[in-house]
């Protein structure tokens, strides 16, 4: 639960979404838009108003449903930086070209930066298919698995013939005799679609032995995530973040023989 929608997007889902900075000239540029393009203001506003009041109105927030209105907000953080910048230059006494170039890269700039490294970031491979690629490699056939992932965050075994022990997920146990060969755990901020119930980590850390890790994010910053969404990159702080996924831990179990690349 995140709220309504008219509030968390004008306080989320846009500052994030197209950059903080940018909304600020956004909203500096209202007005000189609307003064000086009074129609055009009407034409826009008559989809941006009811668009923003209909995907505001419910308790679904997802970033991307406000999508539609980042050319709006482009168009009016363009207005904001004239504004600023001519008002700057006429109190300063400089040259307005010059003002406009820094204004334009304190408005741009930290936007800019995310977007490529969001690029960046997501151009790496997501840690469900390394997991994925590398359990596939040691999976027997009939092996006993259990993924604790979401139907998002699960991995992908369909090239390996494994079982799943049935399991309690209000109990947090397994059946007497079925405890499974091998433990997918996951973790994430985005904790209702990847999380480790607390019963599963110690039941980790008394009869398993890590073998394998894909690391999704280091612990440190908080980073600005979608919570509601299934989405396992952040839009904000992207310092702490290894590559796409959450961070996947692989266990097996500790009375198994030792895998080769076990350490």
């Amino acid at each position: 639960y995140l709220g309504r929608g008219w509030i968390y997007h004008a306080t989320h889902s846009l500052p994030y979404g197209a950059g903080i900075a940018t909304c600020a000239a956004a909203v500096v540029g209202l007005w000189p838009f609307v003064r000086r393009h009074g129609r055009a203001a009407i034409v826009l506003g008559s989809f941006a108003v009811p668009f923003y009041a209909a995907v505001g109105s419910g308790y679904t927030v997802f970033f991307r449903y406000v999508l539609p209105l980042i050319p709006l907000i482009c168009l009016l953080a363009a207005f904001g930086v004239v504004a600023a910048s001519s008002w700057v230059a006429v109190r300063a006494r400089v040259s307005y070209a010059q003002v406009v170039a820094v204004v334009c890269v304190l408005a741009i700039g930290p936007g800019l930066v995310y977007a490529v490294w969001f690029d960046a970031v997501l151009a790496r491979t997501d840690t469900r298919v390394l997991a994925g690629e590398w359990i596939t490699r040691h999976l027997a056939d009939g092996a006993t698995l259990h993924d604790s992932g979401g139907r998002y965050a699960r991995l992908d075994l369909w090239r390996s013939r494994v079982t799943a022990p049935p399991y309690d997920p209000e109990r947090h146990v397994f059946p007497e005799g079925q405890l499974p060969e091998w433990l997918v755990l996951q973790s994430s901020m985005l904790e209702f679609y990847a999380s480790t119930p607390t019963a599963l980590a110690n039941l980790a850390r008394q009869r398993y032995v890590r073998v394998y890790q894909a690391q999704g994010r280091r612990r440190g910053r908080t980073a600005v995530y979608d919570l509601q969404d299934a989405f396992f990159l952040p839009f904000n702080g992207f310092e702490d973040v290894v590559r796409p996924g959450p961070t996947i831990t692989i266990y097996r179990r500790a009375d198994l023989p030792r895998l080769p690349e076990d350490h």
